[in-house]
């Protein structure tokens, strides 16, 4: 026993030696050459160990000329594998902090030989990932006047006042104290005999031990809060990120429906899209792009819901230390009220002896103030500069964190720009084919504008001449129906004459042996014949009773053949053809049974040409020339066959400015649809360009698509126009008929 206590003595005079023993540091010594040390991880610990499972205060070691003690403050510290409060420490000891296990070593670095091995051997435990530190230099606390103490629920409250004059005492006698301390709870037996400045040093230590446990509950309060804030600020940077993963999403289904959409639009112009088959590939290479980003957002989702339960596993595993840190901080408190009641005695014995000190001790006292107001200030510059050093730990940390977030943005952001790159260069090939397709169509609108012009030229020339042509046949039918209507009336004079003389001379008119006087036998079939090609395309009117047995006479119409047939004529044209086929076919005015006879006959007269033939089978049926006819005796001219080109010329004319002039109304609707077609095209590819996010490239290639087809729209409405306007030009102005008036067919 004596030579342990030499050897406690010696460790004590000269400094506690530590060997670390196991883990990736074994062997390594450390020396603690203060009054009072502490192991733990909190920054105001004299030895400080980084690691997992390693508390912020394992321990407090005090060591005075006699002997070294260690108090334990958390439950993984061991002392020989055992449990303990208060235990003196001498060489050979094991002193486990969590997973770090000291070695009590003698001041030259050699283990106690007698003392046997404790706790787990050297190999058995796992510290790979302990650090153990270099202690850092004694930190004096601040006087107990100045330590203020955590409550349960947070509040602060100041620590007893009375305490402040004996801070200066216990400095003083810090390094020259020799008594043991004894465990916690247990009362202080002294004899009669000792000196006052042995309860001194003592009521010192346990002032000094108590503001050290308070010192560390506040440390303890304080890291609990930063570990609350730091799970607050995890919490909430894992919402942020749950709230940016949801937008994406958001953004992700928009873009989708807008590509449906699109994909639609392609569908239904499927008919006027021969060349989008490169525009069809670059939207599903987009659509691909945009199921690869999904399953990103998908993953990154993933990831933030095992962030999130990893960081509600840890909230918990804080949870129950807070909640064990107030248990043992109960116990501490308990602890504490014991002490404080045990120094409340103490004190008033102290007190009344001090009564005896004299003036020398006054102007120690005095001295002891000034070191102490320098110590109080050293330990807060101390402070001060570990909580510096702290907080420009957490700068550099989260300056760290930010550099990753940038340089991650960064290469997302050269991936974005390399797509981009590409996009615009499929879109300057575009514009480049766009604007050689405008250069054709430019080409092909001019090629068509001259066509245009020549064949309107061509037109307008040809008709000036067939309307002059047209008049002059118009002013020979004239002629020719004043001559008709002239010889009509001798003919009605030969027919009363011929009623008057008798029935023999009716039966020889209507037979046609006999002729009445003015007209020539010779002459009768060709008059046959030539009045009925012309009543089958005349129709006569006059201003004579209905009851007189002669043609009406009427206004000259004449039916039009069409240069090629029209599939989707519309009504009004069809109406317009069923008159024509009507008048075609002709109408015989009445006669009068006692007056006219008729008989069926042939026609023996000369046959026109073939044009007028053909005329003839497409304006009336194959049966008609076959009908019979009415055989009337008068003297007549002969109609030429260019008389009657003449008449089918001019219902031609009207048939095809009939024609025209509808295929020109149903132009301007297609005209203004396209129109307005390639304005929405536009209006779309402006808009998608102005309103694309940082100018995206599936934005800007749906402006190029919509361009594309604004393009085509633009060049069809220039086409259709171009159409119209030559359609319109070579239109004639008014039709003529025969007798000179103006129509409309």
């Amino acid at each position: 026993m004596f030579g342990e206590g030499n050897a406690s003595a010696t460790a004590a005079a000269s400094g506690l030696t530590l060997r670390v023993r196991g883990g990736p540091r074994d062997g390594q010594v450390v020396k603690l050459s203060g009054a009072k040390c502490t192991i733990g991880s909190s920054p105001g610990c004299t030895l400080r160990l980084y690691g997992q499972d390693v508390r912020p205060v394992h321990c407090l070691v005090v060591r005075g000329k006699a002997q070294t003690v260690v108090r334990r403050w958390s439950a993984d510290t061991l002392l020989n594998g055992e449990a303990f409060d208060d235990k003196q420490l001498v060489p050979g000891d094991r002193l486990r902090c969590g997973p770090v296990e000291f070695e009590v070593v003698t001041p030259s670095g050699e283990p106690c030989a007698n003392r046997p091995a404790f706790g787990l051997p050297a190999a058995g435990g796992d510290l790979s990932g302990t650090h153990v530190l270099a202690h850092s230099p004694a930190i004096t606390p601040p006087p107990i006047g100045t330590q203020v103490l955590p409550s349960l629920d947070g509040s602060m409250t100041v620590a007893i006042p009375q305490f402040r004059p004996l801070t200066a005492a216990a400095a003083a006698d810090d390094g020259r104290a020799t008594v043991a301390i004894p465990p916690v709870g247990k009362p202080v037996h002294e004899p009669s005999g000792k000196f006052d400045s042995q309860r001194e040093a003592d009521l010192a230590r346990r002032e000094a031990e108590l503001a050290q446990s308070e010192r560390k509950a506040a440390e303890a309060a304080e890291q609990c809060a930063a570990r609350e804030q730091a799970l607050l600020e995890r919490e909430t940077a894992l919402a942020r990120q749950e709230a940016d993963l949801e937008s994406r999403a958001e953004r992700l289904g928009l873009r989708e429906l807008e590509f449906e959409q699109r994909v639609l639009n392609a569908g239904a112009n499927a008919a006027n899209a021969n060349g989008w088959g490169g525009e069809l590939a670059a939207i599903e290479e987009a659509r691909r792009k945009l199921e690869d980003e999904r399953e990103a957002l998908a993953k990154a989702q993933r990831e933030g819901a095992a962030q999130h339960a990893m960081h509600e596993a840890e909230h918990k595993r804080w949870q129950e230390d807070h909640r064990q840190w107030k248990a043992q901080r109960k116990a501490a408190e308990a602890q504490m009220e014991g002490l404080h009641a045990q120094v409340e005695h103490q004190l008033a014995e102290i007190m009344a002896r001090r009564k005896n000190l004299d003036q020398d001790r006054d102007a120690w006292k005095t001295e002891s103030e000034t070191n102490r107001r320098q110590l109080e200030e050293r330990a807060a510059e101390v402070a001060r500069q570990a909580e510096e050093i702290e907080r420009s730990r957490k700068e550099f940390e989260a300056q760290r964190q930010k550099a990753a977030k940038l340089l991650e943005e960064t290469s997302r952001y050269e991936q974005l720009c390399a797509e981009l790159t590409e996009a615009r260069q499929m879109l300057a090939t575009r514009e480049q084919e766009l604007a050689a397709a405008r250069e054709e169509l430019a080409q092909l609108v001019a090629t068509a504008a001259n066509r245009a012009s020549e064949a309107h030229s061509a037109a307008e020339t040809d008709y000036h001449g067939k309307l002059a042509q047209l008049e002059h046949q118009a002013e020979a039918l004239l002629r020719i129906r004043t001559q008709l209507e002239r010889e009509r009336a001798e003919w009605d004079a030969q027919m009363q004459s011929v009623a008057a003389s008798g029935t023999p001379a009716r039966r020889a008119s209507e037979s046609g042996d006999a002729a009445p006087t003015r007209t020539r036998a010779t002459d009768a079939p060709s008059n046959l014949s030539t009045w009925d090609l012309l009543k089958d395309r005349i129709d006569f009117t006059d201003d004579e009773p209905e009851d007189r047995a002669t043609p009406r006479a009427a206004a000259l119409h004449l039916p039009g053949a069409r240069a090629e047939p029209i599939a989707d004529e519309a009504e009004s044209i069809e109406r317009y053809m069923a008159s024509l086929m009507e008048r075609v076919g002709g109408r015989s005015g009445s006669t009068e049974s006692g007056t006219v006879a008729t008989e069926p006959v042939r026609e023996t007269g000369p046959r026109l040409d073939s044009s007028q033939e053909s005329v003839g089978r497409e304006s009336a049926p194959a049966t008609e020339a076959e009908r019979p006819r009415p055989v009337v005796r008068k003297t007549q001219k002969t109609v030429t066959p260019e008389e009657v080109a003449a008449m089918r010329e001019l219902a031609n004319l009207n048939t095809r400015v009939a024609i025209t002039r509808h295929g020109a109304r149903r132009m301007v609707p297609n005209l203004l649809g396209k129109a307005a077609m390639s304005v929405v095209a536009w209006t779309l590819a402006v808009g998608m360009y102005v309103t694309s996010p940082s100018r995206a490239w599936l934005p800007l290639v749906g402006a190029g698509a919509c361009a594309l087809v604004g393009a085509m729209f633009v060049a069809r409405t220039l086409t259709t126009a171009a159409q119209l306007f030559a359609s319109r030009r070579a239109m004639p102005g008014d039709d003529t008929s025969v007798d000179g008036r103006a129509g409309t067919p």
